[in-house]
């Protein structure tokens, strides 16, 4: 899976601008003592286009001035350029891009982002597949658009925002991406791709639950998390056969109410499997006092005053958390060996799933390889019904791990079920920790594949004098999830 990386762009700069969040301060006093061979130059543009600060004209070579104020990058101002926008150095190990954003705390209703945790978060987790159409729904400052350049032959970005889609396309043109790969539409949600398929759909949407309207990034003008919900079912109509979205959101914890269940019933009946995963949920008051300082509202009667105005549109939600994470669907009809949402592995057919977990306590976050790989085993379980599975005869994948652990307690050493992981992936280090398992199931994987599980676990409960039927429950429900994390595969 492709990482993105921020890339420094000269010696000698501290590289404080190029990671998004971060003060400038040690890039400045890089720049006040500029290694010997540096080009002056380039010195001030990264003063003006990162740092935001105001440049002489006369430190650019004769024309570049022109040229950034015919970009609309920077204004005139005397004898200075003012910078308008932020360009920041972005990209993967393997390129350099640059993101064209608004500079500073969010003001204007229509402000443009550069690259944040959540833009972030989502270019992690997109399955990175060579594919044919993708979409990037609400695409900002160009971010996802980007990271689609490596693997989609062509891309349609839409967006509310009339200056996002100016801002993307300037970020792909001084990225070097050919203007022939990407189309920009204007639009709300998926009108301006009405009735079109994709293979791939990405979106970090206005998912923000907020009482208005204020800005255009944040918020959708919809009521409690109607937003998410409508994404997620519109998306799923413009699969393409066999193809993925990956979408950012929020959702409501209502009083009284399973998050689970309430986010699980938004991919019912649409015909396509889904994964919805919660990364972090927060009380009401902090999710608004963060949202609100996030926007520039700072502490003091303006920030109480406002604090108060979105606790009580969550009271009349009934809304006392807030969730934030993803919902990956694949829909059904994919290439043969692929990951399919309806495939059958000796089981099922034509039955989508829907698996929906709190991983509030991962370590990190998962690549796309490991969601592509993630999405395959959910598949594999759901295609094979408990009989199925027990029937099956299972290995351990390769790369798997065991480890075995032993607590002393009163000068006594007892040993703690058995985990089971993958390297790299599942246990230390992975985005899911090692899975406790049953003595019997680890007895079968470990013995030879040449009879089912069921069988190993039978003849191990009768060797401990064990009732089988006490046994297979537990075994069983371990099972399901090893399958699920590629730790264990059917042969």
């Amino acid at each position: 899976m492709p990482q993105w990386s921020t890339r420094r762009r000269r010696r000698g700069c501290a590289g404080c601008c190029s990671t998004p969040g971060t003060r400038p301060a040690g890039c400045r006093r890089a720049l006040a003592s500029p290694p010997t061979g540096s080009a002056p130059h380039l010195d001030g543009l990264i003063r003006l286009l990162l740092l935001g600060d105001p440049l002489p004209a006369a430190g650019l070579p004769s024309g570049a001035a022109d040229d950034l104020v015919a970009l609309a990058l920077v204004r005139v101002r005397g004898a200075d350029l003012v910078p308008l926008l932020e360009v920041r150095p972005y990209g993967e190990p393997d390129t350099d891009w640059y993101l064209v954003a608004d500079l500073g705390t969010p003001v204007d209703a229509e402000h443009v982002l550069g690259a944040g945790g959540a833009s972030l978060t989502l270019a992690r987790i997109t399955p990175r597949v060579p594919v044919d159409r993708a979409l990037d729904l609400g695409c900002g400052s160009g971010v996802q658009v980007l990271h689609a350049t490596r693997h989609a032959r062509t891309i349609v970005a839409t967006d509310t925002n009339a200056r996002a889609l100016r801002l993307t396309a300037l970020s792909a043109a001084l990225s070097g991406v050919p203007g022939d790969r990407i189309e920009l539409r204007a639009g709300s949600l998926f009108a301006p791709v009405a009735g079109e398929r994709f293979d791939l759909v990405v979106s970090n949407p206005p998912f923000v639950i907020s009482p208005g309207r204020r800005f255009t990034y944040r918020d959708a003008g919809l009521s409690g998390d109607a937003l998410t919900a409508q994404l997620v079912r519109q998306a799923a109509a413009h699969l393409a056969p066999g193809g993925r979205a990956a979408i950012l959101g929020n959702w409501m914890h209502v009083v009284g109410e399973d998050w689970r269940e309430r986010v699980g019933a938004w991919v019912a009946g649409t015909g396509v499997s889904a994964w919805i995963a919660q990364r972090d949920a927060e009380p009401v008051a902090d999710y608004a006092a963060m949202w609100l300082r996030d926007a520039g509202v700072a502490d003091g009667p303006a920030l109480d005053a406002a604090l108060q105005e979105w606790l009580v549109a969550f009271a009349a939600l009934r809304c006392e958390a807030v969730g934030f994470g993803w919902v990956v669907l694949v829909a059904p009809g994919g290439a043969p060996g692929g990951v399919d949402g309806s495939r059958s592995a000796g089981g099922r057919q034509g039955v989508p799933w829907a698996h929906v977990e709190d991983l509030s306590w991962s370590q990190r976050l998962p690549s796309g390889d490991e969601v592509l790989a993630f999405l395959d085993g959910c598949a594999r379980v759901e295609a094979l019904p408990a009989p199925a599975l027990l029937a099956a005869r299972v290995v351990l994948a390769e790369g798997a791990t065991i480890t075995r652990t032993e607590v002393v307690s009163g000068g006594h050493a007892s040993a703690l079920p058995p985990r089971l992981g993958l390297a790299g992936a599942v246990g230390p280090g992975g985005w899911r920790p090692a899975v406790p398992t049953h003595p019997a199931l680890l007895a079968a994987l470990l013995g030879p594949a040449t009879a089912s599980v069921g069988a190993h676990v039978d003849a191990w409960a009768q060797a401990e004098g064990l009732d089988p039927i006490d046994v297979l429950g537990p075994v069983l429900t371990t099972l399901r999830e090893l399958v699920r994390l590629g730790i264990v595969r059917t042969v």
